[in-house]
C-alpha cells in the first residue's frame, strides 16, 4: 500500500542493507561493472537516492555535513545517506576527495532537494536505461513493468520472408541521438546523457 512505503525504505530495505553490508565485508566479493572512484558506491545506489530525499528540509544536515566525521558516526544509524558515507569512509582508505570524488562533489550543493533530484537522474541515466542490468529485475505488485510501446509496423525483411515481396514497409528511418551516435529505436524516455565522471545532474 502507498502509506507502506516510508517503511519499506526506512524499515526493510535499512534491514536489507545492513545484511549485504555484512557480507560484502566479510567474503569482499567483486562487485558488478563498478565505476571505480567514479562510483558512488561499488555496491549500492538507491541508499544514496533514498538517504538525500529522506534529508530534504533537515535544518541542521547539510550536503557537506558528510566531511564532520563526527556527525555522520552519530547519525549513520538514523539516516541512509550517513549511513552510506560511513561504509564508504570504511571500506575506502584516504580522503574523500581521493577516494569518492562524485560523492565529494555532490556534498558542494547546498540542497538536499538538489541532491535527490540529481541522484534521481543518475540512477535512470545509470540503472534503468542499461540493459544488462534492467534484464535482470524481476517486476511485481511493488514496482509493475511499464507498459509496451505500440508494435511497430512489420519490416520489408518480414514481408519478403512471408512471401510478400510487393510490399514496401521500410523500417522507422535513423535519426541522431545526443550523443551523435544514429539510432532507430523508439525513445522511451530513458536516453539521458550522463557522464559519471562529472556531477553534471547536480547543477
Amino acid at each position: 500500500e502507498p502509506q507502506d512505503a516510508q517503511a519499506v525504505v526506512l524499515r526493510v530495505f535499512a534491514a536489507y542493507l545492513r545484511l549485504v553490508r555484512k557480507v560484502q565485508t566479510t567474503y569482499w566479493l567483486e562487485p558488478a561493472g563498478s565505476h571505480g572512484v567514479w562510483g558512488l558506491d561499488d555496491y549500492q545506489f538507491l541508499p544514496f537516492l533514498f538517504g538525500a530525499a529522506q534529508l530534504v528540509g533537515h535544518p541542521l544536515i547539510r550536503p557537506k555535513s558528510i566531511h564532520n566525521d563526527e556527525l555522520v558516526g552519530e547519525y549513520e544509524g538514523e539516516y541512509l545517506y550517513l549511513g552510506c558515507v560511513a561504509f564508504v569512509k570504511r571500506v575506502k582508505k584516504g580522503r574523500l576527495a581521493e577516494t569518492s570524488p562524485m560523492l565529494n562533489d555532490i556534498s558542494g550543493v547546498p540542497r538536499w532537494q538538489k541532491v535527490a533530484q540529481g541522484l534521481a537522474k543518475m540512477y535512470k541515466g545509470e540503472v534503468l536505461s542499461k540493459v544488462p542490468i534492467m534484464q535482470h529485475f524481476l517486476f511485481g505488485s511493488l514496482l509493475p513493468p511499464p507498459e509496451a510501446p505500440p508494435e511497430a509496423p512489420p519490416s520489408v525483411l518480414s514481408h519478403l520472408i512471408q512471401g510478400d515481396v510487393a510490399a514496401r514497409c521500410p523500417p522507422p528511418p535513423a535519426r541522431r541521438s545526443r550523443g551523435g551516435a544514429l539510432t532507430g529505436q523508439v525513445d522511451l524516455g530513458l536516453q539521458v546523457t550522463l557522464s559519471s565522471q562529472h556531477a553534471q545532474p547536480f547543477r
